[in-house]
């Protein structure tokens, strides 16, 4: 594993097998995919969940997984620094995801509460 400032762990299940998602901090968010021989494989880029939209990468603090469109796969949201905007990726199956954020009018940076 590649170094990680803070991270989220979730396991979930998707059609073909195990997934981790890692929510980092100070860089691109990872999915590992089980290969199913006890080994992981890095596939966020691929996935299209380890950047925000823009390409770039956010400060992220915290990960959830849950099916918000009814359509049978668990969807990932994550909470992110202040002045950045929180993110949620629409699970597309097989493994691939896409930023649904300005879709569902979460493209408001968040605020610190005083």
């Amino acid at each position: 594993m590649r170094a990680t400032f803070c991270s989220a762990f979730c396991l979930y299940y998707i059609n073909l097998g195990d997934y981790i998602y890692v929510a980092n901090d100070a860089g691109p968010n990872y999915l590992y995919q089980n290969n199913g021989n006890e080994t992981f494989s890095e596939i966020g880029l691929y996935a299209n969940a380890a950047v925000a939209e823009t390409g770039l990468p956010q400060a992220s603090m915290g990960v959830d997984f849950a099916d918000y469109d009814n359509d049978g796969d668990p969807d990932g949201f994550l909470t992110h620094f202040s002045g950045e905007c929180s993110t949620l990726y629409r699970n597309l199956g097989q493994g691939l995801f896409e930023d649904y954020t300005k879709l569902v009018g979460l493209w408001q940076p968040t605020y610190i509460y005083r």
